[in-house]
């Protein structure tokens, strides 16, 4: 009995020791839009990894059949994230789809739920010049620090739009000017209702995998927690 008893303490004691050691990260799996991505809140422990990352992809979208002008023929791209334990290649050894993927960047910290965050990408355009401004989804400018992405329409040129990086604070003492803090916010056109419908089966469908994979970590610190104790038990069996 006293030999059980002394084997749980020592189990305690290691898992203890294993959070204490392991590196806890934000996380949401691969192509999780960034709203999606807070939505999950989500962590991750680390087994393997020794680092945070947060990984930006620039895609090309493949969902056709929105309500674009026959005539608009530009490439329309969308921003898709990943957050967990990574390793410091994880964005030059990651397998992409190259026909969609126009860009991906990486950064990374060694803190638990460390903060990371890339500068905003906004869209910078004037719709007096280019009258697809409110459709587009390039040219992209990075936004200095504190800034956010804006539309302001123009009472003088008929309620043209621009768009680009604003200070929140100057928008705000513009009559039409609103902003937002995702990437490249501001581009979709009204989808159709069946396309909103697809939109939200992938969205649960998204959320699914993400519980599943965030199970399969906790089953990986159980694995673990298992081998340590059966480590320990041994030890103290043979020391008799």
């Amino acid at each position: 009995m006293k030999s059980i008893c002394l084997s749980l303490y020592f189990l305690l004691i290691c898992e203890h020791l294993y959070l204490i050691l392991s590196l806890e990260c934000v996380y949401c799996p691969t192509r999780s839009t960034q709203d999606e991505c807070t939505e999950m809140n989500m962590t991750q422990i680390c087994i393997n990894e020794t680092k945070c990352g947060y990984a930006r992809f620039i895609e090309k979208r493949k969902d056709l059949g929105q309500l674009y002008p026959a005539d608009f023929d530009r490439e329309i791209f969308t921003v898709t994230v990943k957050k967990g334990c990574m390793d410091e290649d994880y964005c030059s050894t990651i397998q992409i789809d190259e026909k969609f993927t126009n860009a991906s960047e990486c950064i990374f910290c060694e803190e638990d739920l460390c903060d990371l965050k890339f500068p905003l990408l906004c869209v910078e355009c004037d719709e007096s010049e280019e009258k697809y401004c409110p459709l587009l989804t390039e040219p992209m400018i990075s936004c200095s620090e504190g800034e956010v992405c804006y539309r302001l329409r123009s009472q003088e040129s008929n309620y043209t739009q621009k768009r680009g990086c604003m200070d929140p604070s100057q928008c705000l003492k513009e009559n039409l000017c609103e902003y937002c803090d995702t990437d490249i916010c501001w581009t979709n056109p009204i989808p159709s209702p069946a396309e909103r419908q697809a939109e939200q089966k992938e969205n649960a469908s998204s959320r699914r995998i993400a519980i599943n994979r965030s199970n399969s970590v906790r089953g990986d610190y159980n694995y673990f927690a298992v081998f340590c104790g059966i480590y320990i038990i041994s030890i103290i069996y043979f020391i008799k």
